[in-house]
């Protein structure tokens, strides 16, 4: 599936948001509707410098790394400087089928930092 806008607008974008950002020198960034997650979340905490943690949404059918639509992984990103050693909480979920506890789960498969990056240091 394609996107909603050419390659080269969508990383326009993304060059304006990191420049206005690094401008601001914020402590922590929180975005939501980011896409596609944790590509973008990764991407952007490296421009910055951030540690990063990130929650899928919504990513259509998965099973583990594979999905229809291939394109669709939208949810929630938070940056934040090292310093403030970010986090990631956990996740539960109240209501709904157990095995979706596992397909949710595809983002600590796909990434191997767990939906966080670890910090440099």
């Amino acid at each position: 599936m394609g996107g909603y806008e050419e390659k080269a607008v969508r990383e326009r974008r993304t060059q304006v948001l990191i420049g206005e950002l690094q401008g601001l020198a914020p402590d922590v960034v929180a975005l939501n509707e980011a896409n596609n997650l944790p590509r973008y979340g990764r991407r952007l905490a490296r421009a910055l410098g951030f540690d990063r943690v990130w929650h899928v949404g919504l990513g259509g059918l998965r099973a583990g790394c594979l999905g229809i639509p291939a394109n669709l992984r939208e949810g929630d990103v938070t940056l934040a400087r090292p310093e403030l050693e970010l986090r990631r909480a956990g996740r539960k979920q109240p209501v709904g089928w157990a095995g979706g506890q596992l397909l949710h789960g595809a983002p600590r498969i796909c990434d191997p930092g767990g939906g966080r990056s670890h910090p440099r240091r």
